[in-house]
């Protein structure tokens, strides 16, 4: 989160000088065919955020289209540039004024027509959002994920939601949350909390992250004298107090220099209050606001580097005020795939998505599957039995079909021995199994559909069949599989 004072005096002038509100977007051609790239995603409608926002910046951009080994790429580009010292000019103002770095320059001449031409939405495959219905998840849930800010100069890096109950907290012990140093999960639980969402924000542009949790707080039990029962300020200044100790434990989690505990105020949805601290480890300053709202019914920890409480309270103004993480598209393409009628006894436990980064391909050894991940998002889904123990879903997120059979039908499923093949929502998937101790024992379902690649596991209780159906009730289609299927017949 930049201190961009100067960039602003600058557009100020340079839409002044021009006459004009909207500085023009130039795009190359063969009189100017140098182009600066200046982003690039996976996703046309993150492509699209990205350009609408340097155009309201003053700094006109298109987006073109890149089919590479590694699956295709929505490139964010700027300029119109005759030759290589006004290619020089434009990148030194680019970066003095804007504060950002090309990744690469292209040349109009040396590129196909396909890949020289401006793309619009209405030639775009991706859909931006899926047809589903609300997930069945506990309330808890419901209500934790729409206390997040909506912000278009900002995507989803990470999101991890749950339930604080031992089972749910178990299943995370595979995914690393974001937490606040001295807090953790078993604690807000202990202090009668019923569900958290943490998020890493990344700006789309900059690569400044910040991390807010939202922490919904169980209804406190009312004593059975009426003239005892707490008012809605009084259950406030418990969530203060909550606040407060939250405060404290972060302070003692070391012995830093230059210490601080003050006071927070902000307004969003709710007016909402509590505590800033700060301090400096290992050279860097590190500053934690933890706060609640006037009802005391949700506990927000919101992490950040930077220390502008202007730019801070800026963002947290938004709280509570949209659908949060719904307004989305990551999020509502990944978390509304869950079943909106689950199976017998299944229990929602956690939510977890990442943003695949190269790290991902490294560890994969840069496999041509895996480099295709690379942008795309990775959901993970928890659900507890009472019979069969625990089970999840793993779901990449590919945006397109296209995308999907490549990495799917063409690298992975051609592959397969005929014996593993198996019928899974309407398509060929893959039951897989591995030598136990005495006997092949089932490891995973897996199937690719529309733009997605499932694979879904179990306890040892559950069989093929069962795994198979409650594949079949993820809403990759509207209601599940089987409900466009009977509505169709």
């Amino acid at each position: 989160m930049y201190n961009r004072f100067s960039f602003l005096l600058f557009i100020l002038i340079f839409i002044t000088s021009c006459g004009q509100k909207e500085v023009k977007t130039e795009i190359f051609n063969e009189d100017n065919p140098y182009t600066l790239e200046l982003k690039k995603d996976r996703s046309y409608y993150q492509a699209e955020k990205i350009a609408s926002r340097l155009n309201k910046m003053g700094l006109g951009a298109y987006i073109l289209e890149e089919n590479t080994s590694d699956g295709v790429w929505y490139r964010i580009m700027s300029g119109a540039l005759k030759d290589s010292a006004a290619v020089a000019e434009y990148t030194h103002l680019v970066d003095s004024a804007f504060h950002l770095k090309p990744t690469a320059i292209l040349d109009y001449t040396s590129m196909d027509s396909l890949e020289r031409t401006p793309i619009r939405d209405i030639t775009v495959v991706e859909r931006s959002r899926i047809d589903a219905n609300p997930p069945a998840v506990p309330q808890q849930v419901n209500d934790v994920i729409r206390k997040f800010p909506e912000n278009n100069m900002f995507y989803l890096q990470n999101i991890s939601i749950l339930t604080l109950t031992s089972k749910s907290i178990t299943s995370s012990e595979g995914h690393k949350i974001d937490m606040p140093r001295g807090v953790s999960l078993s604690y807000l639980k202990n202090k009668e909390c019923s569900a958290i969402a943490a998020v890493i924000y990344e700006d789309n542009l900059y690569g400044d992250r910040f991390t807010l949790h939202v922490v919904k707080c169980k209804e406190r039990a009312k004593p059975q004298t009426a003239s005892l029962i707490p008012t809605r300020s009084e259950y406030n200044e418990m969530s203060i107090q909550l606040c407060s100790d939250i405060a404290d434990k972060i302070l003692n989690t070391g012995s830093y220099k230059d210490e601080n505990k003050d006071v927070f105020e902000a307004d969003a949805y709710s007016h909402l209050s509590g505590y800033k601290v700060s301090f400096v480890t290992k050279g860097n300053r590190r500053v934690y606001y933890i706060f609640t709202d006037e009802s005391g019914d949700y506990i927000y920890m919101a992490q950040s580097t930077k220390e502008d409480d202007k730019e801070i309270i800026d963002f947290l103004s938004g709280i509570g005020k949209g659908e949060g993480l719904v307004d989305f598209d990551e999020f509502y393409n990944t978390f509304y795939t869950m079943p909106d009628n689950p199976a017998e006894d299944d229990v929602f436990l956690g939510y977890y998505v990442d943003r695949l980064t190269w790290s991902y391909a490294k560890e994969k050894g840069y496999q041509n599957w895996a480099k295709r991940m690379v942008g795309h998002w990775q959901a993970t889904c928890y659900f507890h039995n009472q019979d069969k123990g625990a089970w999840h879903f793993s779901l990449f997120d590919l945006l397109t079909p296209k995308a999907k059979d490549n990495i799917y039908n063409t690298l992975y499923r051609s592959k397969l021995d005929k014996d593993n093949k198996r019928k899974i929502y309407g398509v060929e998937g893959a039951a897989i199994y591995q030598l136990g101790w005495w006997e092949y024992q089932l490891t995973e379902v897996n199937f690719g559909y529309d733009r997605y690649v499932i694979a879904l596991n179990g306890t040892s209780y559950y069989t093929e069949r069962d795994l198979i159906r409650r594949a079949e009730l993820l809403q990759l289609l509207k209601g599940g599989y089987n409900s466009q299927n009977n509505a169709s017949n």
